[in-house]
């Protein structure tokens, strides 16, 4: 289990500014570390990421996201997938 939430990132329209806000939450999501009994609990995060196309409806962009994180857990969890990168059928 765990918790979904969605992030807008505006502005970014470069794919190698989108890896880099991305590579950056993975590696702080993984370095958080909270205090437990007698050790500590660690995070792990699988993500989606879509970018917005115009003409694109929200509810579309929401799916496109919502594989692409199915992607990330049905291949390891840990990671983010972009929905770009996921070979289509």
């Amino acid at each position: 289990g765990g918790e979904e939430f969605g992030v807008i990132l505006y502005g970014i329209n470069d794919a190698e500014a989108l890896r880099l806000a991305t590579a950056r939450l993975l590696e702080n999501v993984r370095k958080t570390e909270v205090p437990y009994k007698d050790g500590k609990i660690r995070f792990t995060f699988s993500g989606g990421i879509a970018q917005y196309e115009k003409g694109m409806t929200p509810e579309q962009l929401i799916l496109n996201a919502t594989e692409a994180r199915k992607c990330s857990k049905d291949n390891g969890k840990d990671r983010i997938t972009l929905y770009s990168q996921i070979p289509k059928k």
